[in-house]
């Protein structure tokens, strides 16, 4: 069974939530809203119109599960009937035709390639459109069924506050900086709720080439989530192997942790004197959290994770869900397996985050 379980927001459950020192009113706040990292907290309609759309493809997709699947044989079928009757006629200009009109059976046989290609275009193109469709069907039943907030569309106004709030992950990049995928949710752990921040991340190094301007696009998926205590440092981890010598030599605030092979793994950067900050940093990379940062090294490979307040953010590169196993051309249903995997994956964010608040002030 795991851990931590989402959040049903209609469940008695939530009643178990210890008020502290909190108000009424300012619990009822949260438990009716949504932690967001970069500003006031968030309704639970906040971006119904923006899904609207995409939940009415969905219903219209799920009340015959199997409606793509036909409708894709049935495209295919006809481009290979096309194709087929096109080369028997090829067939018969190029040998049965009287001599002189060969010339007709050679242009078709030119043609023939670009033909095929028409007459399979319906099918490639309907798979094509719902399998880009299924992206985003895939997250709003997830977040459906877990009663947390989805916001599909591309964002640079988000990526704007993020970036003047968490400079270091998100002041990266040329140009086309934006985010999308948003999700914004609750785990009900042992003692209390954990709150938590997901979006895919992406932006643009321009580059000149013969004299053109050219990109390289990357993509990272970030998570956050929200610590019941403050984090007085704010520094950030970033993999070892990934910064050059000239960063080596140049850094000069190293802290050195216990753990040799941590130290491999990782690099600490961080403002200030080492001599203010050291104690508030090896406070919150306690022996336990090195060990399952390492853990989640050997599972995810390389990422970074950034410290300060309330937040703990990680960031991976790639997209949240790394091996798509739901497929609506076969049949319109979400695979467990994706699912879970995006549970799994934050649930293991979140036991880290656990680890972190135990040996804070």
């Amino acid at each position: 069974m795991n851990k931590y379980q989402p959040i049903l927001q209609s469940s008695p459950d939530l009643l178990k939530v210890k008020v502290s020192s909190r108000s009424k009113s300012n619990l009822a706040q949260e438990l009716n809203t949504f932690w967001n990292p970069y500003g006031s907290r968030l309704k639970s309609d906040t971006y119904d119109s923006e899904i609207y759309e995409i939940k009415k493809e969905y219903d219209k997709l799920s009340s015959d599960p199997l409606y793509p699947n036909k409708h894709f044989k049935k495209l295919r079928k006809r481009g290979i009937i096309i194709s087929a009757v096109l080369f028997l006629v090829m067939i018969f200009m190029n040998v049965i035709l009287p001599k002189g009109l060969e010339g007709l059976g050679e242009v078709l046989s030119k043609l023939f390639f670009y033909i095929v290609i028409f007459a399979f275009a319906p099918a490639v193109l309907y798979y094509l459109k719902i399998r880009r469709s299924e992206n985003d069907l895939i997250k709003i039943t997830i977040a459906k069924q877990n009663n947390w907030l989805y916001a599909p569309h591309k964002s640079s106004k988000h990526w704007q506050k993020l970036s003047i709030r968490y400079p270091e992950i998100f002041q990266v990049g040329d140009e086309d900086q934006t985010l999308q995928d948003e999700f914004y949710g609750k785990f009900h752990g042992h003692k209390s709720d954990v709150e938590f921040w997901t979006g895919y991340f992406e932006y643009s190094n321009v580059y000149y080439s013969d004299g053109k301007k050219r990109k390289t696009r990357y993509s990272k998926t970030t998570i956050a989530v929200r610590v019941s205590k403050q984090i007085k440092a704010r520094f950030y981890l970033k993999p070892e192997e990934s910064i050059t010598s000239f960063l080596n030599n140049f850094r000069k605030k190293e802290i050195s942790i216990e753990s040799h092979d941590f130290n491999k793994s990782f690099a600490v950067f961080y403002n200030g004197k080492k001599r203010e900050k050291e104690l508030d940093i090896v406070k919150v990379l306690s022996p336990a959290v090195q060990v399952k940062l390492l853990d989640m090294k050997e599972k995810e490979g390389n990422y970074s994770v950034f410290f300060h307040g309330d937040a703990v953010i990680f960031v991976f590169n790639g997209g949240l869900i790394k091996k798509k196993n739901t497929n609506f051309i076969r049949k319109v249903e979400i695979d467990p397996k994706d699912q879970n995997y995006i549970k799994d994956r934050l649930e293991s964010i979140l036991e880290i985050s656990n680890e972190i608040v135990k040996y804070l002030d």
